[in-house]
């Protein structure tokens, strides 16, 4: 990974992803590799209350 500010490894870009799931801030998405190849995708969304969705609280 490049280097600089954020988070430079992906064993540190997992780990804070599961501390963010933890807290309810984001979920790992169902993965969807029909037909594909290669190297699975981890892939993430965001809870739509962080960012002001339908649902935000305050």
């Amino acid at each position: 990974m490049q280097e600089g500010p954020g988070i430079g490894t992906p064993d540190r870009v997992k780990a804070a992803l599961e501390e963010l799931a933890g807290l309810g801030w984001v979920r790992q998405a169902a993965p969807n590799r029909a037909g594909m190849g290669g190297r699975s995708r981890d892939d993430w969304t965001v809870n739509p209350a962080v960012v002001g969705g339908a649902h935000a609280v305050g």
